[in-house]
């Protein structure tokens, strides 16, 4: 199973299509379950991700997935080694003291802080994660550190506007897990209902829902099939906001191996603007 679940809405309100605010306990709980019983295998958290931590302590979930979680930006932290250790271990706590699958660093260029990478390298070694890296933006900042820094995760953006996955190759070494198959839920809209800070791309998305329909898939099938069977990439975290939510992505997810190999014709009208939820 390449899906993974992120759990950025178990702490916090989060999502430019998000209208149901950070999910309620129970809801979290039944998540959980469906996607153990569905095969999922991993969750994705962050410290900057409100309550999300403790929510999954609650719910003992270090007994059925591995966690991969992160540290925040030390940009601002006066002095940033001793922020790196302080974040770990309050998010190692939070956790409940279990190995991480993976610590990333939520800003990719701390790791050229002094003694971060080889403080990252220590907790590695010292068998408190098993892999270590950065959550990034772009793919080309994530290639330029892998040239210099033996990295062993790293988390990306991906979605089928820009199907960077297609053309670039990052380091076998490397484990690639993409968010944002969705675009925040943008593909999943409906064009003539989207917000009036993204109505420029209508047409961008009118064009994926045509595509998607003349291939037979829903968008949600659209969306996730193509990052799903992309085959260096190892994990595709996706967000929920309630059981139903998810039941649908498992559903779109099921035996895409099955499917002949999925071309979109490239969308017309794609820009950075629109890829990068940063800049809406």
């Amino acid at each position: 199973m390449k899906l993974m679940l992120g759990t950025v809405q178990f702490g916090m309100t989060y999502g430019a299509f998000n209208a149901a605010g950070k999910v309620p306990l129970d809801q979290i709980c039944a998540m959980l379950d469906m996607a153990n019983a569905a095969g999922m295998r991993l969750l994705d958290t962050a410290h900057a991700y409100g309550e999300a931590e403790a929510v999954l302590a609650h719910a003992k979930a270090s007994k059925r997935f591995g966690i991969v979680t992160k540290c925040p930006d030390l940009s601002d932290a006066t002095d940033p080694l001793a922020a790196f250790h302080d974040a770990f271990e309050a998010s190692y706590a939070a956790l409940g003291d279990v190995p991480l699958y993976g610590y990333l660093l939520h800003n990719p260029t701390d790791i050229e802080r002094p003694g971060i990478w080889d403080a990252l390298t220590s907790l590695r070694d010292a068998g408190m994660t098993k892999r270590i890296g950065v959550s990034a933006y772009d793919v080309d900042s994530v290639q330029a550190l892998c040239a210099r820094y033996p990295m062993t995760l790293v988390q990306l953006p991906a979605n089928v506007l820009d199907p960077w996955y297609d053309r670039v190759t990052l380091p076998e070494t490397i484990e690639v897990h993409v968010r944002s198959a969705f675009l925040q839920g943008f593909l999943l809209s409906q064009p003539d209902q989207l917000p009036p800070h993204l109505a420029p791309w209508r047409d961008v998305l009118a064009q994926f829902r045509a595509q998607a329909a003349s291939l037979g898939l829903t968008p949600v099938q659209a969306a996730l099939l193509p990052l799903l069977s992309c085959p260096r990439i190892a994990q595709v975290v996706v967000g929920c906001d309630s059981p139903a939510q998810l039941n649908e992505i498992l559903q779109a997810a099921q035996s895409p191996q099955t499917r002949p190999a999925i071309q979109f014709t490239p969308f017309e009208g794609v820009t950075k603007d629109l890829t990068d939820p940063r800049r809406w």
